[in-house]
């Protein structure tokens, strides 16, 4: 696609963007770090953490289901009532739903925790007896993080629309702050419980962050619940919620199949997980944050041209981040993962079994989610919800298939391979789709690039793999730095040389650019001290 003298400067403001959400996700990332490091070494990897992780399930499916949709319908609507000049009609309407979202997930929560045995009893019906009381003790506990997260996201969504990135980006960091403190000084006391009183600290902590800048900021008008804005929103909102609850079905379908595995193969999945959600903080977070807002600016000032415009930069942009993290994180997985688990109740057989699956669940949870991510937001901008949920709604059918051949063949390694399977039919789908919608849209060179990319990302990994080899009787931490520095190095270098543009654009988003300019100004400027 060529570019139009606007285009520069656009991928500019996203790729600067998203530097702040990264540099606020690299913040959170260390926090929540400690804390996974924390807890692997306290409780390992048992029947305790299955039943966490499985109380922890109910909760975040609800989130995905009943919350998702927040910054798709919020953000849009924010910023056409901004570039219409109507900023105060925009506060109105997040007025409404901040009441709304607080109120009915409030009463969610009191709901779920009155029956949380039969809730549990349903979802993993080969839990023992024993098992299945703890996951119930703790969803009693977990369950009311839902009002935290949901108010949460629906004003972390109010600042991005504000174009306030850093923050909402920073505020896992302080809830993750809280979490590691809460474990830290009730774990000897009460046991496996102060997981889940950890994650309703972290979640209230995380909320208090970009909730206090929403309500300072206030409202001085008031719609009404029947303004055509307010019901157009809650009409949006009707098929995230109907589909949502079939497609983020997928984690409680998950732990079903998962209940009757071995005790501690649940928990492989889950701490494969937190690595995969590692680079989903730094990447795919960073980059759907950063763009939304800017793809619904773009199509409100230059309609679908514009959006095409940005659909293209962003998908590219993925593909040349995703694609080089999924090969060199998989050729680096057990160094990473000996170093963040390997100690205390975490022992060597739970790295072997996580390091399987690591690239597993890069590939279904990073890769495709962040080429999802792209997609499904040039459906919403053009306010069609109905497309993406149906898609992801009818391949859950092709998820159970897999889940039930692959876990009788492979046990956790096949269920952690149902998802990707989903995955690739779902996105191909829609990409196909929106492409078709798009028009001209440059399918021929989104091929291209999976190509470019992905053969450059598979030379990073075979020289990730080559230092480790080289320097397998050195420490496990200068073999994961060498090795991560090798890679990227030489990934930077070649994608420079073959498409400097989009070498800028990474540069930018991960704030190489900044550090290169300081140190050439730097060096002029020392030259010139110098000279007589």
């Amino acid at each position: 696609m060529n570019s139009t003298p606007a285009q520069p400067i656009l991928e500019k403001t996203i790729s600067k963007a998203a530097l702040k959400v990264a540099l606020g996700g690299g913040i959170s990332l260390v926090a929540g770090l400690a804390a996974q490091m924390i807890i692997a070494y306290l409780f390992g990897a048992g029947a305790e953490m299955d039943a966490f992780y499985t109380s922890a399930t109910i909760p975040y499916f609800l989130q995905i289901s009943l919350l998702s949709w927040l910054p798709f319908i919020m953000i849009p609507a924010f910023v056409n009532e901004e570039t219409a000049g109507h900023i105060e009609d925009a506060w109105s309407l997040v007025r409404l739903f901040f009441i709304l979202t607080g109120s009915v997930l409030t009463i969610i929560a009191l709901v779920c925790a009155f029956f949380s045995t039969q809730i549990i009893s349903v979802v993993v019906p080969g839990f023992s007896e024993t098992k299945a009381a703890n996951a119930s003790a703790m969803l009693v506990i977990q369950i009311f993080s839902l009002p935290f997260i949901g108010l949460a996201t629906f004003t972390a969504a109010v600042e991005n629309a504000r174009s306030r990135f850093f923050w909402p980006a920073a505020a896992t960091a302080i809830g993750s702050t809280g979490n590691l403190l809460c474990v830290i000084l009730l774990h000897s006391s009460i046991g496996i419980l102060a997981l889940p009183w950890g994650a309703l600290v972290s979640t209230l902590c995380q909320c208090l962050v970009t909730t206090i800048p929403v309500l300072r900021h206030g409202w001085t008008k008031s719609v009404g619940w029947r303004d055509p804005r307010f019901v157009e929103m809650l009409r949006l909102s009707v098929p995230f919620i109907v589909f949502g609850l079939i497609i983020s079905s997928r984690s409680l379908l998950e732990r079903y199949f998962a209940s009757s595995l071995p005790d501690g193969q649940l928990s492989y999945i889950g701490y494969a997980n937190k690595i995969s959600n590692i680079f989903v903080v730094l990447l795919a977070s960073s980059i759907a944050s950063a763009i939304f807002p800017t793809m619904a600016r773009n199509y409100a000032r230059k309609g679908l041209s514009g959006l095409t415009q940005l659909t293209d930069h962003g998908l590219r942009l993925t593909l040349a981040t995703a694609l080089p993290t999924l090969a060199i994180t998989s050729a680096l997985a057990t160094p990473l993962v000996t170093i963040l688990y390997q100690r205390g109740a975490f022992d060597l057989q739970a790295t072997q079994a996580v390091c399987i699956i690591v690239p597993v669940v890069l590939f279904g949870d990073l890769l495709l989610r962040m080429i999802g991510n792209i997609i499904v937001q040039a459906f919403y901008i053009l306010k069609d919800t109905l497309t993406a949920n149906i898609v992801f709604s009818a391949t859950i059918i092709i998820y159970i298939i897999a889940a039930i051949i692959l876990v009788n063949q492979l046990g956790y390694i096949g269920l952690a391979l149902a998802q990707p399977v989903q995955g690739i039919v779902s996105v191909t789908i829609l990409c196909v789709i929106i492409f078709n919608r798009l028009k001209p849209y440059p399918s021929a060179e989104f091929v291209r690039s999976i190509l470019l990319f992905g053969t450059l990302s598979l030379g990073a990994a075979l020289t990730a793999w080559a230092v480790i080899q080289l320097l397998n009787k050195t420490p496990v931490l200068l073999q994961l730095a060498a090795g991560a520095a090798s890679a990227a190095t030489l990934y930077m270098v070649v994608l420079n040389l073959v498409n400097p543009s989009m070498a800028q654009s990474i540069m930018d988003m991960t704030g190489l650019s900044r550090s290169v300019d300081f140190i050439r100004t730097h060096f002029i400027r020392l030259n010139e001290t110098r000279k007589p």
